[in-house]
């Protein structure tokens, strides 16, 4: 009599899931070589059986083994057969990063949404190659200056669209909106002075002249009138109005007239 001891052999299923792409090849232990799904029935207890994960481009990032123990998210998966093994290669669309910052005062938001940004920084994942609209819209009193990397070329188009084929890191730079204060200062029979203008950006400004100076939006500005003696200083005009100091802000562009007279104090110009 012979007694006939066979090894016990166990059936091996392959399979994908997920929304990306990649294909599941056996290197040791078993005959698996498949994209998505294949199987070996015949696989005999104890074998050692290696598993790699294999995306099929930087698409596809490789996201973890289920239904085999000791397999995580390492794309090679090693294990010894000791029972039937049914194991799922988890195949994720690449995800990646987008990072916006804001200087100055403003939004930043994204078409795909995701970033809504006025500070930053701000960070949210797209799907590899998507392309995003990043807009730009400025507070009260600003304006859109440029973009500071990222891939917005060229830096001052608004919106821009960015291919997310790598990580990237924007800035949104917004800078105040400026106004000219124009100021013009007249003599009337001879007279003659000049305008003291607090902040100033030039000298002050004397008479026969007109002086430009530009500030930020909302900078609020000193007008002082000061006549040279025999002279009077007669008025303002424009953006300003009597004989005594004027202070104008600058939420638009600005112009003032200052008359001095050379005699009797008379009529504004």
């Amino acid at each position: 009599m012979t007694a006939t001891f066979t090894r016990r052999r166990y059936r091996l299923d392959v399979g994908a899931s997920g929304a990306g792409t990649g294909s599941i090849v056996a290197t040791s232990g078993a005959v698996v070589n498949c994209g998505i799904d294949c199987n070996d029935t015949a696989v005999p207890h104890g074998t050692n059986v290696i598993l790699e994960a294999r995306p099929d481009d930087a698409a596809t990032t490789f996201g973890g083994w289920s239904g085999v123990t000791g397999c995580d998210t390492d794309p090679t998966c090693t294990f010894a057969m000791t029972s039937a093994i049914n194991a799922t290669a988890r195949f994720d669309v690449t995800q990646v990063a987008l990072t916006v910052n804001v200087t100055g005062s403003g939004t930043v938001t994204s078409s795909p949404a995701g970033i809504s940004c006025s500070s930053g920084p701000c960070v949210t994942t797209f799907d590899y190659l998507t392309s995003v609209t990043l807009s730009a819209a400025p507070s009260f009193g600003q304006r859109f200056d440029r973009w500071s990397g990222g891939g917005c070329t060229p830096a001052t188009t608004n919106p821009c669209v960015v291919t997310m084929s790598t990580a990237r890191t924007t800035t949104a730079i917004f800078v105040p909106l400026t106004y000219t204060l124009v100021t013009t200062v007249t003599g009337s029979g001879g007279g003659t002075g000049a305008v003291t203008i607090t902040p100033a950006t030039m000298s002050p400004c004397a008479s026969g002249s007109t002086c430009n100076n530009t500030y930020n939006h909302g900078t609020p500005v000193m007008l002082t009138a000061s006549p040279t003696a025999p002279s009077t200083f007669t008025g303002w005009s424009g953006d300003c109005s009597g004989t005594g100091s004027c202070m104008v802000d600058t939420l638009r562009a600005r112009a003032v007239g200052a008359n001095f007279n050379l005699g009797s104090a008379g009529v504004n110009v």
